[in-house]
Order: C-alpha cells, then sequence, then structure tokens
C-alpha cells in the first residue's frame, strides 16, 4: 500500500482520520442516492426477483454508491461490483476491501493500472 498504480494520485494516507478531513464527500447526497437504488431493489423483490438475482454495479461515482449500497441493503444479494478510474487513490480502494473484508463480504480486490476514465 505505500505505492499506487497510478501516477497522478497523492501518496497513500497512513492515518485515515486526517484523510477524511482532507477528502470531500456529500455524505445527504450519498445517502439520498443509496436510498433510491435501495428502494428499486425493494422493488424488484417485491415484483418476484429473489435477493440473490440482483446485481449492483457501478463505475467512478457510481463505483462509490455501489459499495454504499453493498453496506446498506437489508437483503443479500448476488453481488456488487464497484469500478473507479485513475483519480481514486490506490490506498482508498485498499481501505474499502479491507473493510469489506472485515465484515464477511466475499470480496476480491484487483487493479488494472493505465485505465483511464473512458
Amino acid at each position: 500500500m505505500d505505492t499506487d498504480v497510478c501516477p497522478h494520485n497523492p501518496p497513500p494516507k497512513k492515518n485515515f482520520a486526517e484523510a477524511d478531513k482532507i477528502i470531500h464527500l456529500d455524505y445527504p447526497q450519498l445517502r439520498r442516492a443509496t436510498n433510491y437504488v435501495n428502494d428499486i431493489i425493494e422493488e424488484e423483490i417485491a415484483s418476484g426477483i429473489p435477493p440473490e438475482k440482483i446485481f449492483v454495479a457501478g463505475y467512478s461515482q457510481g463505483g462509490l454508491l455501489t459499495l454504499a449500497i453493498a453496506l446498506t441493503s437489508q437483503h443479500k444479494l448476488g453481488g456488487f461490483i464497484s469500478l473507479c478510474d485513475e483519480w481514486v487513490p490506490f490506498w482508498t480502494g485498499k481501505k474499502s476491501f479491507d473493510l469489506l473484508k472485515e465484515k464477511g463480504y466475499n470480496v476480491e480486490f484487483k487493479t488494472r493500472p493505465g485505465r483511464g476514465h473512458g
């Protein structure tokens, strides 16, 4: 975790509390988006789709939303895919992976250097 696969990123942060002060995250908007997606999931389940057949995937900001859904869903869904681009520091992806692993999720963490936003 001492090096990053993307050269544009700031150095890794060892103090996550300090990093949280630097990174701005619009928590109210994230909560609204999470509630919106969770409502869609509830509608799909109510229409007869089993939760284990529902997968959530997101890219860039949607990747963050996907992680939030994984942590807040009331159902054991089929799976989640969260993809990000070169502006997301490696350590934040690794920290997300570690958090999900600690919570008992069956997760994989893969990097693909040199991929851009497009």
